[in-house]
């Protein structure tokens, strides 16, 4: 018979979606953070959704004309 897995004393839980929390600043940045007791470190990633395609019909041309100078 199997003996059951039982975790390593150091891990308290793995994180998993009902962990993230999700923040949106006052200038529309939304942050989506999620614990990891496991690695003292912190991770930063994010995307930016620029160019002509994301141009407002206010500010059209704007992204190329900036590209190109």
């Amino acid at each position: 018979m199997r003996q059951p897995r039982t975790q390593h004393p150091s891990i308290k839980s793995i994180p998993g979606p009902d962990d993230i929390t999700r923040v949106e600043i006052p200038n529309g940045v939304v942050i989506l953070a999620r614990p990891n007791f496991n690695s003292p470190s912190v991770t930063i990633s994010g995307y930016l959704e620029v160019g002509s395609l994301f141009d407002s019909d206010e500010k059209l041309g704007l992204a190329g004309f900036t590209a190109s100078a």
